[in-house]
């Protein structure tokens, strides 16, 4: 049974009945009407109802530096929450429940695609507690190892041009540092994000990695560590 009902004056498009709101220990997701991004939510020892409403307070109340999240709830003529799972009548100790309920939701979070840009699961700065953190490295770590698997197997990865080769120059997103993409030169980095090659080298050659250009930012290193 599917429910139309308001929380905190947002209207919420349930697909389950209102009843299943009073859940605890679950996952489940929130997806933004504006730009269709969805969100992978839990909730412990509270029900799926505090959940929403957390996360509307943080969002619309200025506790989140997350400007585009914030823009999704605000011009959404609603959102849609799904329940996917809840452990809460299981016989097993709350740490237990925890441990399983955040394996799934990084499971999920890669399975939807849900992690920033793509989505609204950050993978880098402050997360709920140490657990949570753990979590999101790891699937942090999975995932650049799966892009550089495919770019050293990537024509495009190759600089084949003749004489004297391009420096490598790799592309990040300005808030998270999340690893987006590799090119073989700065000119090619520049013709294929519209940015001035000089504003590019000089962000390249910041020591302290502080300086963006295009939205983005960059370095002649690569590594998977985060660049914030």
């Amino acid at each position: 049974m599917q429910s139309m009902i308001t929380i905190e004056g947002i209207n919420v498009d349930l697909n389950a009945p209102a009843s299943a709101l009073k859940t605890n220990w679950a996952l489940f997701t929130v997806e933004f009407e504006y730009d269709c991004k969805m969100l992978v939510c839990h909730t412990l020892n509270g029900p799926v109802l505090s959940g929403i409403k957390k996360l509307v307070a943080q969002v619309l109340k200025g506790k989140t530096a997350d400007l585009e999240l914030r823009r999704a709830l605000a011009a959404s003529r609603y959102i849609t929450v799904d329940i996917l799972k809840s452990l809460a009548g299981e016989d097993m100790p709350e740490g237990e429940k925890e441990d399983i309920l955040l394996k799934e939701k990084y499971k999920l979070i890669k399975r939807h695609n849900t992690y920033y840009p793509r989505g609204y699961n950050m993978l880098t700065g402050k997360l709920t507690g140490k657990k949570e953190h753990e979590c999101a490295r790891a699937l942090y770590a999975e995932l650049a190892k799966e892009i550089d698997a495919q770019l050293l197997h990537s024509p495009a990865a190759l600089n084949t041009r003749r004489g004297r080769p391009g420096k490598t120059v790799h592309k990040y997103n300005a808030v998270t540092g999340l690893y987006l993409a590799t090119y073989g030169s700065v000119k090619e980095a520049a013709a294929a994000t519209n940015t001035s090659p000089s504003n590019i080298s000089a962000c390249c050659n910041d020591k302290l990695g502080k300086k963006t250009t295009g939205g983005f930012k960059w370095s002649y290193e690569r590594s998977i560590e985060f660049i914030n």
